[in-house]
């Protein structure tokens, strides 16, 4: 998500620089209602987004936009392995420099295997957008908070804890989800780096990026006393937009 996270504010940085600053903006770059609906894979996990939004036009042209919406995501996948959430144990620290900070303490971090899984979660997302041109826009999206739900039944095998503590364990969706910034983050959150074509005024072609964590608690404590386990998905996305306003 980091990745992300940089890449779309420093595109929307440069963009706005650029922006003109002409004072008869058309209707097309004013404030909006739309629906997204996108499709995400990596080849081995799924997710499906569906989404209503409210975006506000920003400046003397409103190409720059701003706004918020709600979110269902549907996170899905096969053969999955999910590891130790918490930062203070993947870094050995909380805190924003968690974000910025790669380092990963291998010794606290252990592993849970799914043979499949299914989350699904209801968010609030921020969205910021440019349009580049009358049928051109980016735009990127990151869930703030909200709520998920799902289970899996896993297979815990760790190089750390007894024999006695290994085997079948169950699971449940993390919640609630909140956006803490990197490893600090709580709960299953996605985020988007989108190009959207308008087809016309209405219906609009989506194609980009999305990054999504998957979360899930533990029914009982495992090694180092961890019941948190998570597994970050880079995904390849496609969808379509429709401007309800």
């Amino acid at each position: 998500m980091k990745q992300l996270f940089l890449l779309g504010f420093s595109l929307f940085f440069t963009q706005n620089l650029l922006a003109q600053t002409r004072e008869d903006a058309p209707n097309f770059y004013r404030s909006a209602i739309s629906s997204d609906f996108n499709a995400a894979t990596d080849g081995k996990n799924a997710l499906l987004a569906l989404s209503a939004k409210q975006l506000f036009g920003i400046g003397a042209n409103r190409r720059f936009k701003i706004g918020y919406g709600l979110r269902i995501n549907h996170n899905f996948g096969s053969k999955t392995t999910f590891l130790t959430a918490p930062a203070i144990l993947t870094t050995g620290r909380t805190g924003p420099i968690v974000f910025f900070d790669g380092t990963k303490i291998g010794a606290n971090i252990d592993t849970l295997q799914s043979s499949s899984f299914t989350v699904t979660s209801i968010n609030i997302p921020l969205y910021l957008e440019y349009a580049i041109t009358n049928r051109l826009d980016v735009g990127f999206n990151i869930d703030l908070t909200g709520l998920s739900f799902g289970s899996a039944a896993y297979n815990y095998q760790s190089v750390h804890a007894t024999a006695a503590n290994q085997g079948a364990v169950k699971g449940n969706a993390t919640s609630p989800n909140l956006l803490l910034i990197g490893d600090n983050d709580l709960g299953s959150l996605s985020s988007e780096l989108v190009v959207r074509y308008h087809l016309n005024n209405k219906l609009a072609f989506n194609a980009g990026l999305c990054f999504a964590f998957a979360e899930f608690t533990t029914d009982r404590k495992l090694y180092l006393d961890n019941d948190r386990f998570r597994e970050k998905q880079l995904m390849g996305m496609v969808g379509l937009s429709y401007r309800l306003h």
